[in-house]
């Protein structure tokens, strides 16, 4: 949670500084880095669970997969359109 917490400020520092320099700030590209971020995130609970035999980290695994490939679906979803 603390890394998605760190892309999403440093993504705004970023578009921040952007802005300021005279470039595009785009809240989009906010978007995508927390996207990123969750689905990294993700699929890192994914090894971590893998270790285990209990139905938790089953639960665990199937959900982090889930999350996983929601924030691909999310993120190749302009390509789709």
């Amino acid at each position: 949670m603390a890394i998605v917490v760190a892309m999403l400020l440093l993504g705004a520092a970023t578009e921040g500084l952007q802005g300021l320099l005279g470039r595009d700030a785009e809240v989009d590209d906010i978007i995508s880095a927390v996207i990123g971020a969750i689905g990294a995130a993700s699929l890192w609970l994914y090894a971590g669970f893998r270790a285990s035999s209990h139905i938790g980290a089953r639960i665990g695994r199937i959900s982090a997969l889930l999350v996983c490939g929601g924030m691909v679906g999310y993120w190749l979803s302009p390509l789709l359109q």
